[in-house]
């Protein structure tokens, strides 16, 4: 009885103020990423059929634009981690936050699983897949680790091990600085404060089309994390747009389809480009603003919708690999007992078992804060036999 009450999956948040709509924003940004990484692979694997059934149904321009989802989270980044700092600044100017604190729950917290998922994947790829050699295996493995693999392997070369840990490393890097950044803007007035973040997300923005860097960093998303900290600001000081209600949800969909709409291509002119990658970061701004602010946007707040959001770093950290995995089993029987999006059905069954597993296993556990003294506890208890 006591193993299946522990079974939640709910996240467990170190304040104790659970905001549902976090997790439904979640949920929007972790499922456009595995669509993105499902069609992607049956795009290549399943051959015309799937090609045909999806260009049917004319579902391609969505998927394709799916790895947008990880601005998405950076926005979603810097409005979590400037909140607290924010709001204490407000009682108190002078507020100092907690850094100790501050790097140590971020390190109990999101370091476990990733260092396991990184592991198994380098004795995975070394030794039962054989795709790298043990030099380059450790290689990209400690690169990864310390999160100096953006840096180490240069611009469109993404991490051996796990494809995706590239943007964790440009999450880590706003990690590291922004507590420093937020005490320091937050403690401008609320228009100087307002007028730095739009010259900030406007230099960075343009700024990545005219300097290109050598690697991939937090340079090239610093305006989605600083859009965050606008949402911050907002939200702090209650600042609705309309009193009313009745069209939040209508706003905040039209803000999303902005986001999927506006398509930066590499050939166009740097200016449309500019443009084009503006219109996305507005629409993300409405989307948000409307979700988060007006609270317009109920059903992201209920249902399944925000659970599966909340799992979505143990979704985000093995959905590659098994989606590889279970998608080439399924499709060994496709033709003879199953059609192409039953494969693509049934690769997305999987990953969200394998998903909760790993979640309920290894990822809620390390969001309880001091986890590991429950462990150390329960070690000398045993060594003791007392239980």
């Amino acid at each position: 009885m006591k193993l299946f009450k522990s079974l939640s999956l709910k996240r467990i948040t170190s304040s104790g103020n659970y905001m549902p709509e976090l997790d439904g924003l979640r949920f929007i940004a972790i499922s456009s990423i595995v669509l993105y990484h499902i069609n992607g692979f049956m795009f290549v694997k399943a051959g015309p059929s799937y090609k045909e059934v999806l260009n049917l149904s004319h579902l391609q321009p969505i998927f394709i634009r799916g790895h947008l989802g990880v601005p998405l989270f950076f926005v979603i980044s810097g409005f979590i981690l400037s909140l607290p700092i924010a709001k204490a600044m407000m009682l108190d100017q002078s507020y100092r936050p907690d850094l100790t604190n501050y790097f140590f729950r971020r390190l109990t917290r999101l370091e476990p699983p990733y260092l396991l998922v990184m592991t198994l994947l380098l004795f995975a790829s070394v030794f039962i897949v054989k795709k790298l050699s043990w030099t380059e295996g450790i290689e990209s493995y400690l690169a990864s680790i310390f999160y100096l693999h953006n840096f180490s392997y240069g611009t469109g070369e993404r991490t051996l091990l796990n494809p995706v840990a590239w943007s964790l490393e440009v999450e880590v890097q706003f990690y590291i600085i922004a507590p420093f950044i937020a005490v320091r803007l937050f403690r401008l007035t609320k228009v100087l404060r307002k007028a730095v973040f739009l010259l900030l997300m406007v230099a960075f923005l343009a700024g990545n089309y005219f300097v290109e860097l050598p690697f991939v960093s937090l340079i090239n998303y610093f305006h989605y994390f600083i859009l965050g900290f606008l949402l911050t600001d907002i939200y702090i000081s209650s600042n609705l747009i309309f009193e009313q209600k009745t069209l939040n949800t209508v706003f905040a969909f039209t803000g999303l389809v902005l986001v999927w709409i506006f398509d930066i291509q590499t050939e166009m002119p740097v200016f449309l480009r500019i443009l084009s990658e503006s219109m996305q970061v507005f629409g993300i701004f409405l989307f948000y603003y409307f979700v988060l602010i007006q609270a317009g946007v109920g059903s992201l707040r209920r249902g399944a919708i925000p659970v599966i959001g909340g799992m979505c770093y143990s979704i985000y950290l093995i959905h590659t690999q098994v989606i590889s995995f279970s998608g080439n089993w399924l499709l060994k029987y496709q033709g003879g007992l199953l059609h192409p999006l039953a494969v693509a059905f049934g690769t997305l069954l999987i990953l969200a078992i394998a998903s909760i597993a790993f979640f309920l296993l290894i990822e809620r556990p390390c969001m309880q804060k001091n986890w590991y003294r429950h462990l150390w506890s329960k070690s000398s208890l045993d060594k003791k036999g007392n239980v």
